[in-house]
């Protein structure tokens, strides 16, 4: 994802993610599945901070109402950070997310979240929440639109905000 940087007046690498796959498997009166996630990524909140990488894994669960309706679902999730920003660089965070994916008609799909962060080494709670849309382009492209707010997890004041759209390439 690019970003933006209003004081540089220039875009900026926001984030490369590597590896993220959710598996959202919807359990009903028969079949008990387990619905997982696995995230490898780098990230900056701005073009003067440090990069950030995480390593996440969680494991939830996930209901349908009806067999073409909307899918929500629930994680907590667990994940192994290196910031230079935070005050121990290196930290464990446990966290929780519950969302709602719908896809109204084919090929658009809209994901709603929103979520909870504990920081075990520096004693940081964050949250966040988030609503995308995205528009497959082909089988494996899409165009999404994304629009996110929540406190900042490094310990800093006030809350971040951003508004991205990006393409989206899956393997």
């Amino acid at each position: 994802t690019l970003g933006w940087s209003e004081e540089e007046k220039e875009p900026f690498l926001r984030s490369f993610t590597m590896l993220d796959i959710q598996s959202l498997e919807p359990r009903d009166n028969f079949f008990k599945p387990i619905s997982w996630r696995t995230r490898f990524a780098w990230q900056k909140q701005a073009p003067n901070l440090p990069t950030e990488f995480e390593a996440l894994g969680g494991a939830g669960l996930a209901w349908r109402a009806e067999p073409s309706g909307a899918l929500g679902y629930v994680f907590l999730e667990g994940s192994l950070i290196d910031d230079e920003a935070r005050e121990n660089r290196t930290t464990l965070t446990i966290g929780n997310r519950a969302g709602m994916l719908w896809e109204p008609v084919r090929g658009l799909r809209i994901l709603s979240e929103i979520g909870y962060e504990h920081d075990i080494f520096n004693i940081r709670t964050s949250w966040s929440a988030s609503l995308q849309a995205g528009y497959a382009l082909d089988k494996q492209v899409s165009l999404v639109a994304k629009a996110f707010v929540g406190s900042d997890a490094t310990g800093g004041a006030g809350k971040r905000e951003r508004l991205e759209a990006m393409v989206r390439f899956y393997f």
